[in-house]
Formats: C-alpha cells, structure tokens, sequence
C-alpha cells in the first residue's frame, strides 16, 4: 500500500506535527478552562440564587412575627383600656351609691 492510499485518519497523524500537538493541546486547555468556568458561574449563579430565597423566606417570617407582635401589642393596650374604662364606670357608680346613701 502506498502512503496516499493509507486511511485518512493515519495520513492526518502522521502529518502532525509536534508544533501542531502543542496547539491543539493549549486549545483544549483553554476549552476545558472556559467550560470549568461556565460550569463555576453557573454554580455561583445557582447558589446566589438559593441564598437569596432563603433570606427572602427569613424576611417575610421576620415581617410576619413582627406584624403578629404588633397585633398582640395592641390588643394589649385595647384590653388595657377597656380596664380602665371599667374601672372608671365602677367608681362613677360606686360614687353614685355612696351619694344615694348619703341623701336618704
């Protein structure tokens, strides 16, 4: 068999040449880099992603706790008030049956 009959793929690596090695060799360096650091962002991206839903989740159960306390706060100072106002009303009443005592 004579060299230009050989199979293609045996022409193309005998034609290789060391410089050519080196190339192809960098190329595929810089093409494993460029995926490695796709593939990080991506895992950044991802990650930025998660943490950020996770304190959005924190925020809203802090707003909620918060509003809930609130809640509770006033209905304190609702209960609070109507002591007072009771309080009150039983001293005008007291008051007004130590004055009908003190008549008859």
């Amino acid at each position: 068999m004579a060299a230009t009959d050989a199979p293609i793929s045996i022409v193309l690596e005998q034609d290789l040449k060391d410089e050519d090695l080196e190339v192809i060799k960098c190329e595929m360096a810089a093409t494993q880099q460029k995926i490695a650091d796709d593939v990080k962002a991506w895992m950044d991206m991802e990650k930025a992603h998660n943490e950020k839903k996770y304190l959005d989740q924190e925020k809203k159960e802090a707003n909620d706790k918060a509003k809930k306390l609130k809640e509770e706060e006033e209905g304190q100072k609702v209960e609070e008030a109507l002591k007072v106002e009771v309080w009150k009303m039983a001293q005008v009443v007291s008051s007004g049956e130590n004055i009908s005592r003190s008549r008859n």
